[in-house]
């Protein structure tokens, strides 16, 4: 807390020295290259509103509750690896990020725009030109492979263990309780069963099948892709694809 207040003077002073008249920011010099204090890199924007932004400077200056004090100063390159500590979030601003967040995304345009920035990254020029590609016609089989498996997971989990299935009814993951929302989960990833060539039976067989939260979800996934990527390079590719078949028969047994 006190470093906090130090930072927020520091803001103050710079604020002041910067000659801005009647208490407001209308003036920023046209210099407007940050200089990192974190890597030393120089990043030059191209408007001062940017720079102002990277700064961490709210528009009234004696209002700094808007500004990203752990990141002012900070390049690009750094502010993205930050690594925020959410364990002193208060659960107000968690509620307030995910408010902003469904605000943003109950928009149309902004998912249009989403859509379209995404698209462009992969090289295409539209959504028309994406949609004829053999790269969204691969994506869209994996898609109805995806909700073919989620829809027999679910029916074998009714079937062979109610119990499970009741627990994960009562309590279902809906994008909040991400602490406690129950999801159920495939040992072997349905994009992993998929890639395989393995039928959507044999992906969805109850011994594939794990009712736990989605924090654990989302935790075994990036375990089982990291232990994936080991036995890939120990193995080779080819031979570790041939032992996973073999080994990972979970549909006879």
């Amino acid at each position: 807390m006190k470093q906090q207040k130090n930072i927020i003077m520091e803001r103050k002073n710079w604020i002041g020295n910067m000659g801005n008249r009647g208490g407001s920011i209308s003036w920023i010099p046209d210099e407007r290259t940050l200089i990192c204090k974190q890597c030393g890199s120089e990043q030059t924007f191209s408007n001062k509103y940017s720079y102002r932004r990277a700064m961490g400077i709210s528009r009234n200056p004696s209002d700094l509750s808007n500004c990203k004090i752990e990141n002012a100063g900070l390049c690009g390159k750094c502010r993205r690896s930050a690594k925020r500590n959410w364990d002193n979030v208060t659960d107000e601003y968690r509620e307030q990020c995910r408010e902003r967040s469904m605000k943003y995304w109950s928009k149309p345009e902004n998912i249009e725009n989403a859509r379209l920035e995404a698209i462009k990254k992969m090289g295409y020029s539209s959504l028309e030109e994406y949609f004829q590609s053999d790269e969204y016609k691969s994506q869209s089989a994996y898609r109805t492979y995806r909700k073919a498996v989620d829809k027999r997971s679910r029916t074998n989990l009714k079937r062979c263990r109610p119990d499970e299935y009741k627990r994960w009814k009562n309590n279902t993951y809906d994008g909040t309780n991400y602490e406690t929302g129950l999801t159920i989960e495939h040992k072997t990833p349905k994009s992993v069963c998929y890639e395989k060539g393995l039928t959507v039976s044999q992906a969805a067989h109850i011994n594939n099948l794990e009712v736990i939260p989605m924090k654990d979800n989302i935790k075994s996934f990036k375990e089982w892709e990291q232990n994936r990527k080991i036995y890939e390079k120990m193995y080779g590719y080819n031979t570790y694809n041939k032992k996973f078949l073999i080994r990972e028969e979970w549909w006879n047994k």
